[in-house]
């Protein structure tokens, strides 16, 4: 038997709970891949190896740089001795055309 919303919450086991609670979730989840959706579109370029580690969803520093050195995004990127500037918009291009993103 599932409660409704206005059940005590002493009232209803975990699982009923999550039932209960399980749409609103779902609604903030997609409210906050939205925003950040939105606000990944709008950036055109990043710097070095974080940029490259937020192109890959939060990677580690050194799988961006095996991504980096693989070559694949090489057109993406434009290097002045250390400093690295990343055009995301190529980059996600070139990413999802080797199955990497």
């Amino acid at each position: 038997m599932t409660k409704d919303i206005d059940s005590r919450l002493i009232d209803v086991t975990v699982g009923e709970a999550f039932e209960i609670l399980k749409p609103k979730f779902s609604e903030l989840l997609q409210e906050i891949v939205e925003k950040a959706v939105a606000s990944s579109i709008e950036e055109k370029e990043g710097y070095g190896i974080p940029a490259i580690q937020k192109l890959l969803g939060n990677c580690s520093p050194g799988k961006a740089q095996k991504v980096k050195s693989s070559g694949v995004i090489d057109a993406a990127i434009t290097q002045n001795g250390r400093k690295i500037i990343v055009d995301l918009k190529l980059a996600r291009k070139l990413l999802k055309e080797h199955s990497l993103i």
